[in-house]
């Protein structure tokens, strides 16, 4: 796939430009492949957005009462929308894209008494963060009009769903916005409806909704 796309990128003389310019940007960085960096960041910040809005349209499919005031919040908004905001951040919070991610210690320490060694590979579970009970109340619930965020009193180091750090995503700002813009255009144009109570789910570069799952989209009136 990679090599594909890339005869593909190479062949237009502005993409290319583009990765000769990652190509010396990158410096000294060993094995560093500029076509592999600019695929994984499309692939990865599509995937993750693509997967955001499936969970958010599931999550209005199973409960009639929420989608319909989102839709009124939506349709009569001028500017702010803050319950609709709730509801992507509660979804992103409850399924998180990337539940879980590794990490490779830089140098030698220690971290609430457990030594890492440089070198060593860890996993960060992001679920785990946002499902903690130090953080949240009732963090096992979907809350659609969960207070943590509808008062803006949630704990910005327990809700990472674009990760944090050095290695936040780069499109982070970009990607909610994707997020938010197609889910107003749905919402004012369709009504979801759930014809089952079961939530499956599949691993790709990002945990998505299973495919075939009871979620019906019909045309608003």
């Amino acid at each position: 796939v990679i090599a594909d796309f890339g005869a593909q990128l190479m062949a237009d003389p502005r993409s290319a430009a583009e990765m000769g310019r990652f190509s010396e940007k990158s410096g000294a960085i060993d094995s560093f492949s500029p076509i592999e960096e600019f695929v994984m960041n499309l692939f990865a910040g599509v995937e993750t957005t693509v997967t955001t809005v499936l969970w958010v349209i599931d999550r209005l499919g199973a409960n009639q009462k929420v989608q319909e005031r989102i839709h009124d919040e939506i349709a009569g908004a001028k500017a702010d929308t803050p319950f609709t905001d709730c509801f992507i951040n509660e979804t992103m919070r409850y399924f998180p894209p990337i539940p879980f991610l590794t990490r490779e210690v830089s140098a030698d320490t220690v971290i609430d008494g457990v030594a890492l060694q440089a070198g060593q590979l860890i996993m960060l579970s992001i679920v785990g963060v946002h499902q903690h009970r130090e953080f949240w109340e009732n963090p096992r619930t979907f809350d659609a009009s969960r207070k943590e965020f509808i008062d803006n009193s949630f704990d910005r180091r327990a809700f990472i769903p674009f990760l944090t750090g050095p290695r936040m995503c780069g499109g982070a700002r970009l990607g909610r916005l994707e997020v938010e813009q197609a889910v107003r255009a749905l919402v004012l144009q369709f009504v979801f409806r759930r014809t089952d109570d079961y939530i499956g789910s599949e691993h790709a570069l990002a945990v998505r909704l299973v495919s075939g799952v009871s979620v019906t989209g019909l045309r608003a009136v």
